[in-house]
């Protein structure tokens, strides 16, 4: 009777130390999983500051002489106070607003 109630003892034993190395897994790779995680989300908000910076840059106004800019007759668009056009700028494509000669005048 002791040797089988010493088998089962041994057979409980034997299955919870596999269900500890197994949560023992699976806490490694939790950790692993978590720390990938971490290092994307860091790289994510690496990437968002410099969007945001770079966003920041466009948004300021840019005073560029005329005579940098090569306008061309293509029109993308007009409103009440002028009109954008495309030109080129250091050989970019650009998009320039034009005020309308009335306004641009009084300003």
């Amino acid at each position: 009777e002791k040797q089988r109630e010493n088998a089962i003892l041994e057979q409980e034993k034997a299955t919870l130390q596999q269900q500890v190395e197994s949560l023992r897994q699976n806490v490694r790779q939790s950790n692993e999983r978590q720390q990938e995680l971490e290092e994307r989300l860091d790289a994510t908000a690496a990437a968002t500051e410099e969007l945001r910076h770079v966003l920041r840059q466009s948004e300021e106004v840019l005073n560029i002489p005329s005579r940098d800019i090569q306008l061309t007759t293509q029109k993308l668009g007009k409103g009440s106070y002028g009109e954008v056009r495309i030109a080129y700028w250091q050989g970019c494509p650009v998009a320039v607003k034009m005020l309308y000669e009335a306004l641009a005048g009084s300003l």
